[in-house]
């Protein structure tokens, strides 16, 4: 966090953008759900829940315990800053609101020889009032098990990622189609190449920037409040 925030001013200063690879942004359902949200088809937003899963499997690998990842100082933090983050960004994203206070509990659940966390459970709120949770973790033996689920005052918005599965959402919105929604999607499997595509867009003045300077400092701001929680065990306030 320290080295991140002078980055700031200084990309500013230089007419630069900055950005965080934050890749689960450019997925086609993120997206269509922006889309639908901008549209006021979920209302006011009330709450959200989120699940990013991945398998207890690789941190047993001895080959593991040696990698950056598994190293405090090197990595920052365990599945919060690994994986959580990108969910924590994205919900920002999709309602274009931000997380203002924020409760955390990081532990190492497996109990494998690694210095980060491989469970983090938060509870957040943002600053037009929705309230939500996280639990980011390896808990399976193989692939994953995510989710994104949102409620708001006119309807709700269900994303299974990566699944492919498609994205449900449902409004009571006087404007949309009645009944439960699908829409289905095909990402590229590699997101991050995705990602890439669209800053070099921006750079050549196709597109607006895919994350802004403000918006990633924002979230480390958010991410290292999470890791003062867990520390200190008391809830933090970003303002």
């Amino acid at each position: 966090m320290e080295d991140f925030e002078p980055l700031v001013p200084l990309a500013q200063s230089q007419g630069r953008e900055l950005m965080l690879a934050m890749s689960t942004r450019v997925s086609q359902a993120i997206r269509k759900a922006r889309e639908l949200i901008q549209k006021g088809y979920l209302g006011k937003p009330y709450s959200a829940t989120m699940d990013w899963i991945a398998d207890q499997t690789r941190l047993t690998r001895p080959e593991y315990h040696g990698l950056w990842v598994a190293s405090k100082a090197k990595a920052g933090g365990g599945k919060l800053i690994y994986h959580g983050i990108h969910y924590l960004d994205v919900l920002q994203y999709l309602i274009e609101d931000r997380i203002d206070r924020i409760s955390a509990l990081c532990e190492n659940v497996g109990g494998q020889p690694i210095e980060v966390e491989d469970a983090a459970v938060v509870t957040f709120r943002m600053r037009g009032g929705l309230v939500g949770t996280l639990n980011a973790g390896y808990y399976l033996d193989r692939f994953y098990q995510n989710q994104i689920r949102l409620w708001g005052s006119k309807g709700w918005m269900h994303l299974d990622l990566p699944s492919g599965e498609p994205l449900k959402w449902y409004s009571t919105h006087p404007d949309a189609p009645r009944g439960v929604q699908l829409f289905y999607y095909q990402d590229d499997p590699n997101l991050y190449g995705t990602l890439i595509q669209a800053a070099v867009d921006f750079t050549r003045g196709l597109a607006p920037a895919p994350m802004t300077a403000e918006e990633c400092l924002h979230l480390m701001r958010v991410i290292f409040a999470g890791y003062r929680s867990a520390e200190t065990g008391r809830t933090q306030d970003l303002g």
